[in-house]
């Protein structure tokens, strides 16, 4: 879970931080884009969510040591809800 975490690090504290110590907070990542060793992930401007993916498969034991077996990689973007099915969530106040 770290990996992930950090791959896009350096590019999220500077836009979250600018100005020396003053945290930007939410409006900063409205739509920011990276680039990770995952592939290109995106704060979607909407509502906020990453479409950063994940690595899926079954825990196996190989050579007495575990690994990941019959592995994918499952984009995130696949995963989440249209903008017409956030609009309907996320009513305009």
């Amino acid at each position: 879970l770290a990996r992930p975490v950090a791959s896009g690090l350096p590019e999220v504290a500077e836009k979250f931080f600018h100005r020396g110590d003053r945290f930007a907070g939410g409006d900063a990542a409205q739509g920011l884009r990276l680039t990770t060793p995952f592939g290109k992930v995106v704060f979607r401007a909407i509502d906020h969510q990453s479409t950063m993916g994940a690595y899926v498969g079954r825990i196996a034991v190989q050579d007495g040591k575990g690994v990941m077996a019959d592995w994918h990689y499952a984009d995130g973007a696949d995963y989440l809800p249209s903008d017409a099915e956030v609009r309907k969530m996320r009513p305009a106040d």
